[in-house]
């Protein structure tokens, strides 16, 4: 996500540096820095999911 800069729609470049930095917690093997990538990892997902759904609601009422 943070290289391709896609998930469900097109990522600011605030949140493709996000991922980023959710990869690199990920990365580092303390429960404290999976906890808090998972976390973002789940907000990330989520803004995507409703960005999308609100793409297609706009596009479906034009």
């Amino acid at each position: 996500m943070a290289a391709e800069g896609f998930l469900f729609t097109k990522a600011h470049w605030l949140v493709r540096a996000v991922a980023f930095v959710t990869a690199l917690l990920l990365i580092d093997s303390t429960l404290l820095t999976d906890v808090i990538g998972l976390g973002l990892a789940a907000a990330i997902i989520l803004l995507q999911h409703f960005k999308r759904k609100r793409e297609q609601h706009t596009a479906a009422a034009a």
